[in-house]
């Protein structure tokens, strides 16, 4: 296994009212910065889009990170994380 990504229909207590949630994107250290976070992001919003939904929300502490891949910037938490969310 190379890495993951999921979706989940909660993401922690914050924002409970906010649904689906793009989560625990993950690429082992030895196949970073060789495109695969690219090809799991495009694969995950493809599935979002199948399965109907219209916005598909996540919350990081990285900066400057998926908007790369089209997130917008939405809020930041209480905990300090930066909430955003994907257009589908």
């Amino acid at each position: 296994m190379i890495g993951f990504i999921s979706i989940f229909p909660t993401d922690g207590e914050e924002r409970k009212d906010l649904s689906p949630w793009y989560a625990t994107m993950y690429v082992k250290e030895a196949y970073r910065v060789k495109g695969y976070s690219k090809i799991l992001n495009t694969a995950i919003l493809e599935e979002a889009k199948k399965r109907g939904f219209k916005k598909l929300y996540l919350k990081t502490d990285l900066i400057n990170y998926y908007e790369k891949f089209g997130a917008t910037f939405l809020d930041t938490l209480n905990n300090g994380e930066k909430l955003y969310y994907f257009n589908l």
